[in-house]
């Protein structure tokens, strides 16, 4: 019988924080979910970084503000799988309409938003109905907590990423 390994807390606590977090988009706009939902995703992707990289080296490899670069390393480092770095991606073109175009009354029902969170698709199991409530807004945040938990559960490596030591010549 194969016995299940225990859950680290750290995860734990992650879960529940993003638990708490989507709560509270019960009371934000459209916008305003979409734009923060990103910064935790954002977030999440400088935690995969850091479980990785030696402290204090983070930001040579992992810039704010920078998402599209920071997944393209992360995939090229293999802290993402493809198919979580497009997922991702995908809906950060959601806040971007969003936060871009700030003037305008966007809601996840615009059609400019619908036709993009149509194209959203999750990394979560293949049997989950995709916009299972049948509204967008459901839809963007099931993506994202499917790309959060991704992130959240993607096996340690053997090793951090560590500098190389340096060359001595002559010895």
């Amino acid at each position: 019988m194969q016995t299940q390994a225990p859950i680290p807390p750290a995860f734990v606590d992650s879960m529940n924080r993003f638990r708490r977090f989507v709560d509270e988009f019960k009371e934000e706009s459209d916008r305003g979910c979409a734009v923060l939902t990103l910064c935790v995703l954002e977030d999440a992707s400088k935690n995969l970084f850091e479980s990785r990289v030696e402290t204090g080296r983070v930001g040579s490899v992992w810039q704010r503000g920078a998402l599209a670069r920071n997944v393209e390393r992360a995939v090229a480092l293999g802290l993402l799988a493809q198919n979580e770095a497009t997922s991702l991606l995908s809906l950060a073109e959601v806040r971007n309409l969003f936060a871009h175009r700030a003037l305008e009354r966007l809601t996840f029902d615009s059609p400019e938003v619908d036709s993009l969170v149509k194209k959203l698709t999750h990394v979560g199991p293949p049997n989950v109905p995709t916009a299972a409530s049948g509204r967008n807004r459901d839809h963007f945040l099931l993506c994202s907590v499917f790309v959060f938990s991704a992130m959240q559960l993607h096996p340690t490596p053997i090793a951090p990423i560590a500098p190389k030591a340096p060359l001595t010549w002559g010895q």
